[in-house]
């Protein structure tokens, strides 16, 4: 933290290009930008490390669904996933088992 409060004094006051900056803290230029354009939107808070752990769990399989396969699990054990979402989906229409296809980014 202390290093990226020391980049960002330095870039303000502008006795150096980027460039310059970002081989004298030994980090990319893409870095040095992304902190610089941190500090500018929220000042030194914003700077901190962030968290690298996803905002949704798309990949999930909801609650409700997870009981049903895990209880068929329990009566069938030799069966496999397929099976398993074979057996399920036609009694429980309303459960959704397979995960929801992710939204195209713009």
């Amino acid at each position: 933290m202390n290093e990226r409060t020391r980049f960002l004094a330095l870039e303000a006051e502008g006795r150096y290009s980027m460039s310059e900056l970002c081989a004298r803290f030994s980090i990319s230029r893409k870095t040095g930008y992304k902190w610089r354009a941190r500090g500018e939107l929220d000042g030194l808070a914003s700077i901190a490390e962030h968290s690298r752990k996803p905002r949704s769990g798309s990949h999930r399989t909801a609650a409700d669904g997870e009981q049903l396969l895990v209880a068929a699990r329990q009566q069938q054990p030799t069966w496999g996933p397929r099976k398993w979402l074979d057996y399920q989906e036609p009694r429980h229409p309303a459960v959704v088992f397979r995960p929801l296809p992710r939204p195209a980014r713009s």
